[in-house]
């Protein structure tokens, strides 16, 4: 395959396309003189532009409408055509493009799609299974093949238990590492089957690594804001309880000082009964007296007739 193509690259020969640099990798060919769409446009964001993108933004339609299958002569065609745009409308000359179908750093992405690992440009003729070896043998992973189209390769989510371990793995990867249209990390990693045929596929992390450490720092202070939510509750829980306990004491203490409060009005009350009695009977006994003395008066009287 290699020297039929280098029949086509001759001498002189201007190779056009999009990402040459990892199809030139794989392929593992060098060639002096090639135009490479994906470097020669800049987007806004500083980012590298996808084709889809540069279709839409120089071209004016779209690459291919959604869920059409990928056709590699599109894409050729395409970056052809782009590059004849560049050149029609001048190359020094800066031609805005669309941003709408980028992926934006500040997206955020759920923490079981972050604890993966996307696996593509897979040749459809490596099992699955072989895969394992891209990663570090004492990583835990799933390999979750995604849907295969009719394609010459096919692509695998290598799955984690934790985010952390995602990140270490790639970091871990034996291979060369570059961004994606969108920013994002990826690795082209060699990889050796059973028979001994060498290939070549690529590791790409889910988000930009500057998304990715934003949703790690805000994750840690989401984390750091709920132990300290945790910890005010548990104080205030503390401060209810104590308050409380110190109500509870209040009120034992108000019937301790109202029942003695009844208890000597009570008493006062019987005070007063019981001089109410006596102020009975001492003016009982003084009519009780004066009575005697009548009575004493009157016999008297008759004993000196």
């Amino acid at each position: 395959f290699q020297k039929s193509l280098k029949k086509l690259l001759s001498k002189g020969s201007i190779l056009v396309g999009h990402g040459l640099h990892n199809d030139l990798l794989a392929l593992k060919l060098d060639h002096a003189r090639i135009i490479d769409t994906s470097l020669i446009y800049k987007n806004s964001v500083g980012r590298v532009p996808s084709l889809s993108n540069l279709c839409e933004s120089i071209l004016g339609y779209k690459l291919r409408e959604e869920g059409a299958p990928h056709n590699c002569l599109d894409d050729a065609r395409t970056a052809m055509k782009i590059v004849l745009a560049k050149l029609k409308h001048g190359v020094d000359k800066e031609t805005p493009l669309l941003v709408s179908n980028l992926k934006s750093a500040s997206v955020q992405v759920p923490d079981d799609e972050l604890a993966r690992l996307l696996v593509h440009k897979i040749p459809s003729a490596v099992p699955t299974e072989e895969l394992r070896r891209v990663f570090p043998a004492n990583f835990t992973i799933e390999l979750k093949p995604l849907k295969k189209g009719q394609g010459k390769h096919y692509s695998v989510l290598a799955i984690f238990k934790k985010l952390r371990e995602a990140h270490e793995a790639f970091q871990k990867v034996d291979g060369s590492i570059e961004k994606d249209s969108a920013g994002r990390p990826q690795k082209l990693v060699t990889l050796v089957s059973d028979s001994g045929k060498t290939t070549t596929v690529c590791v790409r992390q889910m988000v930009p690594e500057d998304s990715l450490q934003d949703q790690q720092q805000k994750r840690a202070l989401e984390l750091e804001d709920r132990s300290g939510q945790k910890k005010r509750k548990t104080d205030q829980g503390e401060a209810h309880l104590k308050e409380t306990e110190r109500l509870k004491q209040e009120l034992e203490e108000k019937d301790v000082k109202n029942h003695c409060d009844d208890h000597l009005k009570e008493m006062e009350k019987l005070k007063q009964h019981i001089r109410a009695k006596d102020l009975e009977i001492a003016t009982q006994d003084k009519i009780i007296a004066d009575l005697k003395q009548k009575l004493n008066d009157a016999k008297t009287t008759k004993k000196g007739r």
